[in-house]
């Protein structure tokens, strides 16, 4: 066939001799595939034309658009109109068909087989090149092709793209999809499967208190003491127990509690002043910065108070400091990872309670000179914020925060921006990339470098895996909005 003998000719010309990718660089070499196939395409265009051959007339010009947009036959073609200052087909136009005859049918089989010889062609020079176009120009030079045939399941794979119904969307959209109701099953059944708790008996240390206990309950994992009403100290110790199953479905490893481990929850302007009394570090300076906190760890073997004003933040609370705990023991994750002991504990809570009410900040928080007079447009505190929805216009803003930077903060340094993005990334982390997660949570607790760890261990660069994220928050924000309109 012409495009056969053509593809053979440019393979054995100057220039497309096998040898070092320098010799030609990409853009010359494709531009030579388009110079090459483009006057093949209008000769195909015109004779389906002849034969009356419209779809496949169509399909020739649609892919000399798709190499010269300007090409003037190709636009008069499909009766493009301008709109908007661009040029566009006619939506409103019925669909181009084909008569119906063997010539006819050769000849559209003639028409795939040189737009897939192209295809292939640049899929090639892409692969050649790679290390010259860097992860962001091979996703572009690959995005390109879907102009040639926007159902390309072959493309939209190497993009990282799956159909589910009629859109394309993020392989790590779907998984989310389908994974994030998994992972509330699994907290749900956690927490139901515990029987009835056993009471516990308050140590040395709890009875040295003087608080009066209203309930003491306690499992092999977790023991749990408060002074509300008994149902919120069952409510903790079933969540914290249950923690335990939602952990190593969603960050992929076992990992247990220190030994003995025990949550407070206070719900008596008294029993905190009672607490304070018996606390070293309090005793030793007055103001410390657990005394201006709602909670934080006692400095006392693992224990780990909440005394905020109502009962839903003393449970939610009383859980971020379970799953700090297990960030802990299990990655080495702390204050200093602020996007993984922030963006996870925030969603960790959230599917195993149902709220995210708990962010830990330090007293003498660091605010460079860049940030001082930044303003939240949102407040995380807001009952009425939907997360996702606020994300998306967070991460499609022309000052969209960068990943760069979030990778890189501990807790003391970030501000609400950087608590909603470093909860986006956790999310989309555990949802669409679970596989890769505990790999990179261990580089992260390592100390390595938090550039490097997420580009080495999820296989792309930083801007590529940035452009993932704002289009994974998109799509699931949207799918989330049109559920909610069923």
């Amino acid at each position: 066939m012409l495009q056969l003998i053509l593809l053979c000719c440019l393979l054995l010309c100057p220039g497309y001799r096998s040898g070092p990718a320098s010799v030609v660089d990409f853009a010359t070499r494709r531009e030579r595939l388009e110079e090459a196939y483009l006057p093949v395409w209008s000769e195909l265009a015109s004779e389906a034309n002849t034969k009356k051959a419209f779809a496949t007339r169509n399909r020739c010009y649609r892919a000399i658009l798709g190499i010269d947009p300007d090409h003037l036959a190709a636009r008069r073609g499909l009766k493009y109109k301008r709109v908007d200052g661009e040029w566009v087909e006619n939506p409103s136009r019925r669909p181009a068909k084909d008569a119906k005859s063997k010539t006819v049918e050769k000849l559209a089989a003639e028409v795939d087989a040189s737009i897939l010889e192209y295809r292939d062609a640049v899929l090639a020079l892409i692969e050649k090149h790679a290390e010259e176009l860097g992860p962001g120009g091979v996703v572009d030079a690959q995005r390109r092709l879907l102009v040639l045939d926007s159902e390309s399941a072959l493309i939209h794979g190497l993009l990282g793209e799956i159909k589910l119904g009629e859109q394309w969307m993020l392989v790590e959209t779907a998984r989310s999809i389908e994974r994030r109701e998994a992972l509330r099953m699994t907290a749900k059944a956690s927490y139901e499967a515990l029987e009835s708790p056993a009471s516990a008996t308050p140590d040395g240390f709890e009875v040295e208190l003087g608080i009066d206990w209203t309930a003491a309950l306690e499992t092999e994992r977790v023991r749990v003491l408060g002074t509300g009403e008994p149902q919120e100290v069952e409510q903790i110790l079933r969540a914290a127990h249950a923690m335990h199953g939602l952990i190593i479905e969603a960050l992929g490893r076992e990992v247990a509690l220190d030994r003995h481990f025990t949550l407070y929850s206070l719900a008596r302007p008294k029993d905190l002043e009672l607490l304070f009394n018996q606390l070293p570090t309090v005793r030793k300076d007055p103001s410390a910065a657990i005394t201006q906190a709602t909670g934080g760890w006692l400095g006392l073997d693992s224990r780990f108070g909440n005394w905020s004003l109502d009962r839903p933040r003393r449970v939610d609370g009383s859980i971020r400091g379970v799953v700090s705990q297990y960030l802990k023991n299990g990655f080495r994750i702390g204050l200093r990872n602020g996007w993984a002991s922030e963006g996870l504990g925030l969603y960790l809570v959230e599917v195993m309670v149902g709220t995210r009410l708990t962010w830990f900040e330090r007293e003498e928080r660091y605010v460079d000179e860049e940030r001082a007079g930044e303003k939240e447009d949102f407040s995380l505190e807001s009952t009425e914020l939907n997360w996702m929805v606020e994300g998306r216009e967070l991460l499609t803003a022309e000052d969209a925060p960068r990943l760069g930077a979030l990778i890189g903060r501990p807790v003391g340094t970030m501000s609400s921006s950087d608590l909603l993005h470093a909860y986006l990334l956790a999310s989309f982390l555990i949802e669409g990339r679970s596989q890769q997660l505990p790999a990179l949570l261990d580089a992260i607790g390592a100390w390595q470098n938090p550039t490097l760890a997420f580009e080495r261990i999820l296989g792309e660069g930083l801007p590529n895996l940035e452009t993932r994220l704002r289009r994974w928050v998109v799509e699931i924000s949207q799918y989330e909005e049109a559920s909610r309109t069923k």
